[in-house]
């Protein structure tokens, strides 16, 4: 599912005008280490807001914006975006979207 998020976080060209309609992942901000994940998607929402996800490693992606790298990651109909570039074929992190 594709979520909206806010230009100052966007993944986008910082030079769009408030009110232009993006179409970007959510980013989540890592809280730990982007590893290696095993198994079936997961996404597991903790009592302090953080979520800890296992999911398919949907490519990297270029931006011009302020982060020029990210990683787009699937898992069920969750989709999001992590700074970096990434290998593995199944990713596991955590973090806040």
């Amino acid at each position: 599912m594709e979520v909206p998020i806010w230009l100052e976080r966007a993944l986008c060209d910082p030079a769009r005008k408030a009110g232009q309609e993006v179409n970007l992942a959510a980013f989540l901000e890592p809280s730990g280490p982007v590893v290696a994940g095993v198994g079936t998607s997961l996404v597991q929402v903790n009592q302090d807001g953080d979520v800890r996800v296992v999911g398919l490693n949907a490519g990297t992606k270029h931006s011009p914006g302020p982060i020029n790298t990210f990683t787009v990651v699937e898992s069920g109909p969750l989709r999001f975006a992590i700074p970096g570039s990434y290998t593995p074929g199944i990713i596991e992190c955590s973090g806040r979207l």
